[in-house]
């Protein structure tokens, strides 16, 4: 449930970035060099800034494990508010046809509502 709501925040933190004019490497080092710093922003974006977009597991596999989660959480009476804001990215993902793709491709939503890729620039 932490890494889905850290990779949605992430991605939309980067991709605003972007659209801002930002480099994704300098905001991942600003990142990675303070609190906001995860699993997320230091291994996962890597994936979406390079434009592999292979992490290694697949977008649908994590949408299920936050829906198992949630309900995990109704049943013992615990709000989660904030993870289900995240929970409602990953279900429209799915909806839209990305299940089998990698969970990486969370960001590729995040930069069409942005409209700014998230990308490093080729050297």
């Amino acid at each position: 449930l932490m890494f889905a709501s850290n990779l949605v925040a992430a991605c939309e933190g980067l991709a605003m970035g972007a659209k801002a004019g930002l480099d994704p490497d300098a905001m991942l080092a600003m990142v990675n060099a303070g609190t906001g710093r995860s699993v997320a922003t230091e291994r996962v974006l890597e994936e979406v800034v390079s434009g592999r977009f292979a992490f290694g597991a697949a977008l649908s596999v994590l949408d299920k494990d936050v829906t198992l989660g949630l309900a995990e959480a109704a049943t013992l009476g615990v709000p989660m508010w904030a993870l289900e804001q995240a929970a409602r990215v990953w279900r429209f993902a799915v909806t839209q046809g990305a299940g089998a793709e990698d969970v990486t491709a969370i960001a590729r939503f995040m930069e069409r509502w942005a409209g700014a890729e998230i990308r490093r620039s080729p050297k």
